[in-house]
């Protein structure tokens, strides 16, 4: 039961209008890079001079940037052995241009999908960087993520990079993702006229089927110990976790290194959500089922 939402909505969508990923890759990279790297132009190494001297707290290095007056952070997902991050690294993270383009406006923090290094997540949780990677669901490298001034996610993407000619299948594919997340497709709105006038039944299904998953996480926390309030149109709920003697923020970093079952502490959400935690049931009825199994494991263990 993994809990990740993103929504793009006040400063993210400002900073989303200015920099979608696309186009910011292709401003700052597709003008700036040739398709073969001149053997002759001046290069700096990026791990000095693209990203910063982080410590991994990604909350202090927000506060850097506003105090900066930067946009915000920029995550950079890679990995030993990664050919892709390595030509990366040579051909376009190398380039001064580049370099001072992102430093003027971006916190550059390079993240190994694979590393045991903790890094500090923005709701406060510590986790391993491999771990933080998986909460984030960065599955390939290198991905780039960017995280407006509030932490929020603007845009997320596996990296394209210009001139590269390793796969046949490149352009095609990069044309078919640029469509995809640039506008509505018309396949997608051809889809949808169909849906609206045909899928009233499959609607009904799917809600019949959240409610029994609904029933099902809300008997399993109210049963391990968790009072837990059956929510009337969503597929989120919060179960109250202080009785057992942890803090919101406790209870989500321990059960996730402990028994790797990911909740957002309800603190994240404002005063009110203090000692709760936010659990997503949008997933299979075994992960729900698995995860319920783990959480009563954790209560009973940690329980005062």
């Amino acid at each position: 039961m993994i809990d990740g939402h993103h929504s793009v909505n006040g400063p993210a969508a400002r900073i989303a209008r200015r920099f979608t990923l696309p186009a910011l890759l292709a401003l700052c990279f597709g003008n700036l890079v040739p398709a073969q790297a001149d053997p002759a132009m001046e290069t700096r190494d990026p791990r000095a001079h693209f990203f910063a001297q982080s410590f991994g707290d990604l909350p202090e290095e927000l506060e850097e940037a506003r105090q900066a007056g930067k946009l915000g952070l920029l995550l950079f997902f890679e990995q030993e052995g990664c050919a892709y991050c390595d030509r990366m690294m040579k051909t376009i993270l190398n380039q001064p241009a580049v370099q001072d383009w992102y430093r003027e406006r971006f916190v550059s923090i390079a993240v190994d999908i694979n590393g045991d290094v903790e890094l500090r997540d923005v709701d406060g949780i510590t986790l391993p960087s491999k771990v933080f990677a998986e909460h984030r669901r960065v599955k390939t490298t290198p991905t780039i993520s960017f995280l407006d001034l509030n932490g929020a996610v603007v845009a997320v993407n596996t990296a394209i990079l210009p001139g590269y000619s390793g796969s046949s299948l490149g352009v095609p594919v990069a044309k078919v993702h640029q469509y995809v997340i640039m506008c509505a497709p018309t396949m997608a709105q051809h889809a949808a006229i169909q849906a609206l006038k045909h899928g009233e039944r499959d609607v009904q299904d799917m809600v019949a089927e959240y409610d029994r998953r609904r029933q099902v996480i809300v008997k399993g926390f109210n049963s391990i110990g968790l009072p837990t309030f059956e929510p009337r149109g969503a597929f989120y709920c919060f179960p109250r976790v202080e009785d057992v003697g942890l803090s919101d923020q406790e209870f989500a970093e321990r059960l996730l290194m402990e028994e790797r079952v990911a909740m957002v502490p309800g603190s994240a959400f404002g005063a009110t959500g203090h000692g709760h935690v936010r659990a997503c049931y949008a997933t299979s009825m075994d992960e729900i089922e698995e995860a319920l199994t783990r959480i009563s494991r954790f209560v009973e263990k940690v329980a005062v």
